[in-house]
């Protein structure tokens, strides 16, 4: 049976029902840690003490709402719907643009598109995502995989080029990061005349 509400005075006295308290307040106890909300004051933030929950900091905005936030899930049928979905609506839009980069970087969570240096060697051009056909994902170990087609990246140039992996924007003129890949055996030399191939790909993984 949950704890009965009440609340405690400086002098000691309990009480289910305080007196003195104006109307429109809010009296609660969470884990005998009694709080009494006065809602005609103005909206004041302030700290309860969950057991075993820690603590959550409520905003009081004119009215009084308590949110119970469940976890979202995603199915592995649901990462696999998304990544086709995905595909269509974005990794083949024409404002997806693939690149190049030449600097000694390893794409992690805090990577911006600034720390990134694109290819400027003679022959080369980003690649547009609707120059790419992708298979439709499939799931292995709760991950949702889809791969596209090759594209090349073109060295016409009389000198090897060195470059670490394949960083995608959005358009032309790049001014938003989506996603990055290093060359596992970065870094690689295109030859004067050759091409660097990349495979696109993604993976969805459901970690709930």
């Amino acid at each position: 049976m949950p704890p009965k509400a009440s609340w405690a005075s400086s002098e000691g006295q309990s009480s289910s029902n305080p007196a003195g308290r104006p109307p429109g307040g809010i009296l609660f106890d969470v884990g005998h840690l009694c709080r009494y909300v006065d809602l005609s004051e103005p909206p004041e933030t302030f700290q309860l003490k969950v057991k075993p929950m820690g603590f959550v900091t409520l905003a009081l905005v004119g009215t009084f709402v308590l949110l119970a936030l469940g976890l979202v899930v995603w199915a592995d049928v649901a990462c696999q719907n998304f990544l086709n979905q995905f595909i269509t609506d974005h990794l083949g839009a024409t404002n997806y643009y693939y690149r190049l980069y030449t600097n000694n970087i390893t794409p992690g969570t805090a990577t911006v598109l600034t720390d990134f240096t694109e290819a400027s060697f003679t022959g080369y051009a980003a690649v547009q995502g609707n120059t790419i056909t992708w298979t439709t994902a499939v799931l292995a170990a709760h991950v949702a995989t889809s791969t596209g087609t090759a594209i090349l990246f073109n060295n016409t140039g009389a000198t090897a080029q060195t470059v670490y992996g394949v960083y995608v924007t959005d358009g032309a003129t790049a001014t938003k990061l989506w996603f990055a890949e290093r060359d596992a055996a970065a870094p690689v030399s295109i030859p004067a005349g050759g091409s660097y191939v990349y495979i696109p790909n993604q993976q969805f993984k459901s970690i709930n």
